[in-house]
């Protein structure tokens, strides 16, 4: 079997080990060492306590794709009404990664709670604020430590727009069509 590493020629002499010196090799260990504990702590979601009675972020299951995230003050929430509610955290999320704000699955069907304005941008640090949409006729309190969002941190594209895309130079006809009012993804 031949490779560009491996050819046959390269085996016909024994190979040669060279000693290094004790200090040498420790501090490339140490670097080693560094580098993977460095890729570790950069895949981490990094977390400031604003203030010290605010909650970190937990999460429901070890296999939750969320964290969920709480209330530091208490707030009503008005019939077909929405208000901005503090956490008092901010966060750094992993490298190449920006935060979702997502609802929660009971608040959304139960309460009729949504989250509104989701995106926390990979080079935001300031408090994390969740904007709550409330569509039921009835108030809503929400209470200091209520679990009120999911936080996820989900990988980011830092592509380009292609510029004069409108052309149609470039551009290929879509096999999408509108059929009774709604968007159907194919013409079948």
């Amino acid at each position: 079997m031949e490779s560009e590493r491996c050819t046959p020629w390269c085996l016909k002499e024994s190979p040669t080990v060279y000693a290094i010196p004790e200090d040498e090799a420790r501090e490339e260990n140490l670097k080693v060492e560094f580098g993977a504990t460095q890729r570790k702590k950069d895949q981490m979601i990094r977390v400031k306590l604003l203030d010290p009675q605010a909650r970190l972020q937990t999460r429901g299951s070890a296999k939750a794709a969320g964290h969920h995230l709480y209330a530091n003050e208490d707030k009503t929430i008005t019939a077909q009404g929405q208000e901005v509610v503090a956490t008092r955290i901010a966060i750094t999320r992993p490298k190449g990664t920006y935060g979702r704000i997502a609802p929660r699955s009971g608040m959304a069907v139960k309460r009729l709670i949504s989250v509104n304005a989701g995106v926390i941008d990979s080079d935001y640090t300031g408090e994390i604020k969740v904007g709550l949409a409330h569509m039921s006729d009835q108030d809503y309190q929400i209470q200091k430590c209520y679990r009120i969002a999911q936080l996820i941190a989900e990988k980011s594209s830092r592509k380009q727009l292609l510029p004069n895309f409108q052309t149609g130079k470039d551009r290929q006809k879509t096999t999408r069509i509108w059929k009774h009012g709604n968007f159907q993804s194919t013409d079948v």
